[in-house]
């Protein structure tokens, strides 16, 4: 027979997302802050591809893209 979690220590029922809102919400609020500025910093750097080379701005777009997704899962996995 599987044992019941300790309440203390794990209390599934009183909402942990809600403490998790209620103790990092600074933090959730400047990466969400930082994934939109990322977001929106993708079509400037498209843009300003004029006189860069095309594997420059392969590289820089790839690099940015990778950056942004990698905020955005962290928020979601924080």
């Amino acid at each position: 027979m599987p044992d019941e979690p300790y309440k203390y220590l794990l209390d599934r029922q009183t909402g942990p997302c809600e403490d998790l809102r209620e103790h990092f919400q600074p933090v959730l609020t400047l990466l969400q802050e930082l994934t939109n500025y990322g977001t929106n910093l993708i079509p400037r750097c498209l843009a300003s591809v004029e006189d860069r080379k095309m594997k420059e701005f392969v590289v820089l777009n790839t690099l940015l893209h990778q950056v942004v997704t990698m905020l955005d899962g962290f928020e979601v996995l924080v």
